[in-house]
């Protein structure tokens, strides 16, 4: 083979490669996340708004937030449950869909934080993962500006987390053992397991795939068993690190049978 002809082939080769690639990139970006199909069905009975709290000290800052409430009944107070994503995903899509269909059904009001992480304050241990930093604060915050447009029971709070808001959920809820009557916590990176009795009740989920954050659970485990806590662990074949419908099946059953 001449060099012209051998020139070609690899420019033919790498114009291949390029063009696969692309193909891959496209193809990755057609498929949307379940919180982007969740969040294109149709909104639920109730009313969703937006609305933000402000942190003083010395983490000062404005935190925006999603909320949804049922219509309400004569007499009713509302459990709530709160959802907490992860890596900067946005929790819109929890007032619509499947979400608010829930609610409207199971009679829970709704709220999405946005807690966007900054890699300063988490290489700092300062981000939402860590609720005695600002973002603890925030949700009290934002239960109380929920509890001026709806009827809750603020004694009935439910915590949806996944990844860094998973670390989030299960540390909120050790800090508010007589407010938070659940906890669904999938895919924490890391957790700090309880010291004493909490009458919380936690589930942890996590893929099968997601083999990096298959054994965090564990710590956490061992201790709410010596301490007769009640709590357990689900793993979801074929899954990594994100969400499923199974995933969000499990948690729903979770919080309707814990909720009073």
């Amino acid at each position: 083979m001449s060099s012209k002809r051998r020139v070609y082939v690899l420019v033919f080769i790498l114009l291949l490669a390029i063009g696969g690639l692309a193909a891959v990139h496209l193809l990755h970006l057609q498929v949307p996340y379940l919180e982007d199909i969740e969040a294109s069905k149709a909104p639920g009975e109730g009313v969703a708004w937006r609305d933000q709290v402000q942190i003083e000290g010395p983490f000062a800052r404005t935190v925006d937030f999603v909320a949804y409430a049922p219509k309400p009944r004569p007499g009713e107070r509302l459990a709530v449950l709160v959802y907490v994503g992860g890596y900067n995903i946005r929790p819109t899509w929890i007032t619509a869909g499947p979400w608010a269909a829930f609610a409207d059904q199971a009679r829970f009001a709704l709220i999405g934080p946005f807690f966007f992480v900054d890699l300063a304050e988490f290489a700092r241990d300062e981000s939402y993962h860590q609720p005695q930093m600002w973002s603890g604060e925030a949700l009290d915050l934002m239960i109380a500006r929920l509890g001026e447009r709806a009827a809750i029971d603020p004694q009935q709070i439910h915590l949806f987390g996944f990844s860094a808001g998973a670390q989030f959920a299960h540390r909120y809820a050790l800090t508010h053992p007589t407010q938070v009557r659940a906890v669904v916590a999938h895919a924490p990176g890391a957790v700090t397991p309880p010291g004493l009795f909490t009458p919380t009740r936690f589930l942890f989920t996590v893929g099968a795939l997601d083999e990096t954050r298959l054994e965090e659970p564990r710590p956490f485990l061992a201790a709410a068993q010596s301490f007769k806590i009640d709590a357990s662990l689900k793993v979801f074949p074929g899954l990594d690190h994100r969400l499923s419908l199974p995933v969000l099946e499990a948690a729903r059953a979770f919080f309707v049978s814990t909720k009073l």
